[in-house]
């Protein structure tokens, strides 16, 4: 006699909202980085056990990777449809350039700065993350300077992708001395002489 044994599985549904968990990760990583943030402060900041995390994230690495792709969508993304809307270099990178010194979230830096330098050489998928969102930045840069030459709102004739390189790496380098606590009216200093290219 056989017996035939039914057996029914219930998929497991999340309790959770994974978006938001995935916004504690970022903030968590562009706090602590990489290698400073370890499982348990994974666990405790997201609030989710560890069979949780890996099933629905992946390991570490792989929940970085997502973490740093949610950061560009949310803070590349809407600075480069602003710059591409411009025909104003001076006035909108004076913005962008005011808008770094002035945020809550200075402190950290920026995420993608920040990972440039832990992860430099390192891993090649987030280095090309890294340099996708810096060349797509590079480029709005670059519009919005040439609109500058063909509108007369700006004298300096050097070439525009020249100029575009050098705002951003000032970007960059405003970002680190937010970071490190430079002095705000040195920062004022810094964006002044900067701005003074795009005249």
């Amino acid at each position: 006699m056989q017996f035939i044994v039914k057996v029914s599985f219930m998929a497991r549904t999340k309790t959770f909202d994974e978006n938001a968990v995935l916004d504690k990760a970022v903030h968590l990583f562009w706090e602590k980085g990489f290698l400073a943030t370890s499982a348990e402060d994974l666990v405790n900041t997201l609030g989710i056990c560890r069979a949780s995390l890996y099933d629905t994230y992946g390991n570490k690495r792989e929940l970085f990777i997502k973490s740093l792709k949610k950061y560009i969508e949310e803070e590349s993304e809407p600075l480069i449809s602003f710059l591409l809307t411009s025909d104003d270099a001076k006035k909108s990178i004076a913005k962008v350039f005011n808008d770094i010194i002035v945020a809550d979230n200075v402190k950290h830096g920026c995420l993608v700065v920040n990972a440039s330098v832990e992860f430099s050489g390192q891993d090649l998928e987030i280095q090309s993350l890294i340099k996708n969102n810096n060349d797509k930045i590079i480029k709005a840069l670059g519009a919005v300077i040439k609109k500058s030459h063909a509108n007369g709102k700006m004298s300096n004739k050097a070439n525009a992708g020249n100029i575009a390189h050098y705002i951003y790496n000032n970007i960059i380098g405003l970002r680190v001395n937010v970071k490190t606590g430079t002095p705000h009216k040195e920062l004022k200093n810094i964006i002044e002489i900067t701005l003074s290219v795009l005249d």
